[in-house]
C-alpha cells in the first residue's frame, strides 16, 4: 500500500509534466497555423492541428518520466511538431499558388 501513493504522485506529475509540453507544442503550433491566409477554412486548420497534436501526445506518452524531463529531448519535440505544421502550412500555400 505504501508503494502506491509514491506511484500516484508520479503519474501526477507525469500527467502534469505532459499537460504542461502539450500545451507549448499546441501554442507553437498555432503560431505556425496564424501564418495561413486569414481566408483559409477552419477546417483546413482543423486538420493540421488533428494531423500533429495527436501524434505529439503520441510521442510524449512513450517517454518514460525522466525523458520528459529532458529538455533536449522536448525542445526536439516541440521542433519536430512545428516543422511538422510548417509542412503542412508549406503544402497548403503552395498547392493556393497554384490554382
Amino acid at each position: 500500500m505504501n508503494n502506491e501513493a509514491p506511484n500516484g504522485k508520479r503519474q501526477g506529475f507525469r500527467g502534469a509534466l505532459t499537460t504542461a509540453i502539450m500545451f507549448r507544442v499546441q501554442c507553437e503550433v498555432e503560431d505556425v497555423i496564424a501564418t495561413l491566409a486569414p481566408e483559409e477554412p477552419e477546417e483546413v486548420r482543423e486538420a493540421i492541428r488533428q494531423e500533429v497534436l495527436p501524434h505529439s501526445r503520441f510521442c510524449l506518452d512513450s517517454l518514460t518520466l525522466e525523458g520528459l524531463q529532458n529538455d533536449n529531448a522536448l525542445d526536439r519535440q516541440v521542433a519536430n511538431a512545428v516543422a511538422q505544421a510548417q509542412y503542412f502550412v508549406d503544402r497548403i500555400k503552395a498547392q493556393r499558388g497554384r490554382s
